[in-house]
């Protein structure tokens, strides 16, 4: 497993590397994703004007689009036509940037740590399998202390989502307990 060290508010990232992204709120958003590849939600639910939208474009649209979205591929692929939640959200870097609470290049750093902590966790699961997969065998294994996932990709997991959960969601979004960690 890559080594894993938490950055502080306001260093580069730990791994020493920095995304590739523009500077501009947009360009920060396309070029971090975890609001599309199930790193922050596992549901996205679309209404009627969504579909409709979706539709017209030749897209066939579900009620609702589970995380990871089959939209994304590095980044959304109906951009311009996005459901309307997915167009509103905006996560808690990006609110402190817009805000003038933290600087262009600390949001980009965040980003930045928090792909990478992404990345050495998909490193640890087996290919293909999504973090939204990984937590529902968590769930489904009850009292097994070391179980697929790998104790690794646990811990991986944990240090992913507590970088995630601190920096990119408000208290009343953050959803994965201690019981979903380390099930006994």
């Amino acid at each position: 497993m890559t080594p894993i060290s938490r950055p502080v508010d306001g260093d580069a990232p730990a791994n020493g590397s920095a995304a590739p992204v523009a500077e501009s709120f947009g360009n920060l958003c396309l070029g971090c994703g975890l609001c599309c590849d199930s790193g922050l939600f596992t549901i996205v639910e679309l209404d009627a004007d969504d579909r409709a939208r979706l539709n017209a474009i030749g897209v066939p649209a579900p009620e609702q689009i589970n995380q990871p979205c089959q939209f994304f591929d590095r980044c959304c692929t109906v951009y311009s036509h996005r459901p309307a939640k997915c167009g509103a959200y905006r996560c808690e870097v990006l609110k402190d940037l817009e805000e003038g609470a933290i600087s262009f290049n600390l949001a980009s750093d965040k980003i930045a740590q928090a792909l990478a902590y992404r990345e050495a966790l998909l490193a640890e699961l087996p290919p293909g399998t999504t973090v939204n997969e990984m937590i529902g065998q968590w769930r489904n294994e009850g009292d097994r202390l070391v179980a697929s996932p790998s104790a690794q990709a646990r811990l991986a997991f944990v240090v992913f989502r507590s970088f995630v959960e601190r920096h990119f969601l408000r208290a009343k979004q953050r959803r994965i307990s201690a019981q979903e960690v380390n099930p006994r």
